[in-house]
């Protein structure tokens, strides 16, 4: 996929991605003008989720909708700001809790979990 670049000398080896259209001619990332913001939008219609376009004042992705690329894959990590229903309150545990619990519902909360583990639910 990479082409590398000979031409300056050993010290500015570049890798470059090209990508070949259907009609035969190789094209760079730049020309075909997709934005890792774009493959996370296209990931979403796939998957029938709704996205929106990314806070410019977010301090996790700066704008962009995404914070980073997984190693492995290079796939971009979509932002928490692109996801209106991702921090929900339905469905919540102990662990994931938006809010500090009071000491009486953190007992209740245990007692209710003791009960479940004894009955096998979970």
């Amino acid at each position: 996929m990479g082409e590398l670049n000979y031409d300056v000398g050993y010290d500015s080896i570049t890798t470059e991605e090209v990508y070949v259209d259907q009609g035969n001619t190789v094209v760079t990332k730049e020309e075909l003008g997709i934005t890792p913001f774009d493959v996370i939008k296209a990931h979403a219609e796939q998957l029938g989720q709704e996205i929106v376009d990314p806070a410019p004042s977010c301090k996790h992705c700066m704008g962009r909708g995404y914070t980073g690329r997984d190693a492995t894959t290079k796939a971009p990590i979509p932002c928490k700001c692109i996801q209106p229903n991702f921090n929900s309150t339905e469905n919540t545990t102990m662990y994931n809790r938006t809010r500090k619990l009071s000491r009486k519902e953190r007992r209740a909360l245990d007692r209710d979990t003791k009960k479940r583990v004894k009955r096998g639910l979970i």
